[in-house]
């Protein structure tokens, strides 16, 4: 649960401003290429994220993961509450990029030490349980942002301050895990000085990177498709992506009830549910449809996430854990970039963002059978032991 907790630090780095940031463009809307920073105030963590993940990963297997998430707790803690004491945007985004650093690394190794702590079934349980209490803290910061912004928009760089407690609580209750060999699917042992498989895990990143992007999709867009047909409200938009997003543990409940680990099979389901999501939002024309969509697609999104960090795990040992999700956190991130980027390339085409919606549906309905054979073919499964 503490790392469950700890792991929602780099996604308050994003939620917990997004209730002041017409604050900040009101502040700050006669500086210098204020349209290009102030977003950057928002998203210069992700990109760290994407870029040096890897690298946090890396440096974790050599000198400890638990090591490194303690000292990135507490520079996070430093760096996030700084901008309480600042006035000047370029100041604000270099403690911004400062803060991306350690939420690379916290991401990183709190991943990894999901998977040195746990195995098999009891791994992917709490993996399920941290996209879907995440989830949920997500929503909470949320609100708790928008509450301390109705007082000023330095406000909710005084929640950054939470990871002083979570530094104590992981100081106190965790512990560096000792190197140890890793069981295979088929049996055996992998040895902790095994090199990197690198051709299992190019698949996994292949599959994630396009995962990622659907993924994304329903959570980035859902504004736009609700304002498209005059339900622009943010009110209204912020009940509705609050509402659906307790479908979300659902999701994630399936996915630890399943008996064992067929990533082809699991996979198709998922892109079956997104691609019913969205199919119905982009013909949606009332408030009863987009619930609806956007329930599917949080639903799809719960078994999506710990799917696929599960899998990832599995393919790794001791020795490489960490570089291993790094790699795998980088692809996730770049493609929620790459998904933005998507929807905008194909809005003209296919005639607005409805017409876009029902471009990935079938994209994910084409999917489905690829997934589902391709899972036939190979008849690898991880299975679930305690």
């Amino acid at each position: 649960m503490l790392l469950i907790v700890a792991n929602v630090l780099p996604t308050m780095g994003i939620v917990s401003l997004i209730p002041v940031l017409p604050q900040l463009f009101a502040r700050f809307h006669d500086a210098p290429h204020a349209g290009f920073l102030v977003p950057a105030i928002i998203t210069a963590p992700s990109i760290c994220i994407a870029l040096l993940a890897p690298v946090a990963g890396t440096i974790a297997d050599k000198i400890g993961r638990r090591k490194m998430l303690l000292g990135a707790l507490l520079v996070y803690a430093l760096f996030g509450c700084a901008p309480l004491l600042l006035d000047d945007l370029n100041q604000i985004i270099a403690t911004r990029v400062c803060l991306g650093i350690t939420e690379a690394i916290i991401y990183t190794c709190v991943n990894t030490l999901m998977g040195d702590y746990f195995k098999g079934a009891v791994r992917r349980k709490w993996l399920a349980w941290q996209n879907a209490i995440g989830s949920l803290l997500a929503t909470g910061l949320i609100i708790v942002g928008g509450i301390l912004g109705s007082i000023s928009w330095h406000g909710p760089f005084a929640m950054y301050a939470l990871a002083v407690p979570i530094f104590l609580a992981v100081l106190a209750f965790t512990w560096e895990p000792e190197p140890q060999a890793e069981e295979q699917e088929s049996g055996g042992e992998t040895p902790i000085n095994a090199p990197f498989p690198v051709a299992a895990m190019a698949l996994v990143y292949a599959v994630t990177l396009f995962g990622s992007i659907i993924f994304f999709i329903e959570v980035l867009q859902l504004g736009l498709v609700m304002s498209s047909i005059g339900l622009g409200s943010p009110d209204v938009i912020g009940l509705v992506s609050a509402g659906a997003g307790f479908a979300l543990p659902l999701g994630a409940y399936l996915l630890g009830r399943a008996k064992e680990l067929r990533v082809g099979y699991l996979f198709a389901t998922a892109l079956a549910f997104f691609a019913g999501s969205f199919w119905i939002l982009g013909h949606a024309t009332n408030l009863s449809g987009i619930v609806m969509g956007a329930c599917l697609a949080q639903f799809a999104c719960g078994i999506t996430f710990p799917l696929l960090i599960t899998w990832c795990q599995s393919k790794l040992h001791f020795g490489v854990r960490a570089r291993g999700v790094g790699l795998w956190t980088s692809f996730f991130f770049i493609g929620q970039f790459a998904s933005t980027t998507l929807v905008s390339l194909f809005t003209g085409p296919a005639g607005g963002i409805g017409g876009v919606m029902v471009v990935f549906a079938i994209v994910c309905a084409v999917a489905v059978p690829i997934s589902w054979i391709g899972e036939a073919l190979t008849g690898r499964r991880v299975v679930a032991h305690p």
